[in-house]
């Protein structure tokens, strides 16, 4: 903990609105945050704390219903459960595409292989 954040600490017990301290002990805003609303009068403090607190359920909300819609407007398609689902059964294998894919060993028990987007993408490609 720094001298700096030690100090703002001890304002906010002394100038806070108490909804204003509680709210930055339990991490709902940034010690700074409160910090910067020390100056403010009790009611303002309070109003800017449940401003933050819509701001912020408003955001949680927004990007909860923007990814509910994205997943019903576009299905993901079936991942491949093997690496031989994905090579089997096309010119995938004989593609000089497969060149531009990297492969890294790492090792780490079992048998998995991890792609990255832009190696389904190409993969993907290849296929249509």
């Amino acid at each position: 903990m720094s001298t700096g954040n030690v100090t703002k600490f001890e304002q906010l017990m002394k100038t806070a609105h108490p909804k204003v301290q509680q709210a930055a002990q339990a991490g709902e805003i940034s010690l700074h945050k409160a910090w910067r609303w020390r100056d403010l009068s009790p009611e303002e403090q309070l109003n800017e704390l449940h401003l933050d607190q819509a701001k912020k359920g408003t955001k949680r909300t927004v990007r909860q219903l923007i990814r509910t819609h994205v997943e019903k407007r576009s299905p993901t398609p079936p991942t491949p459960r093997t690496l031989g689902d994905l090579l089997r059964g096309s010119a995938i294998a004989e593609s000089r595409e497969l060149d531009s894919i990297a492969v890294i060993v790492i090792n780490v028990p079992g048998s998995i292989a991890f792609l990255t987007q832009g190696a389904m993408q190409t993969f993907g490609a290849l296929e249509e």
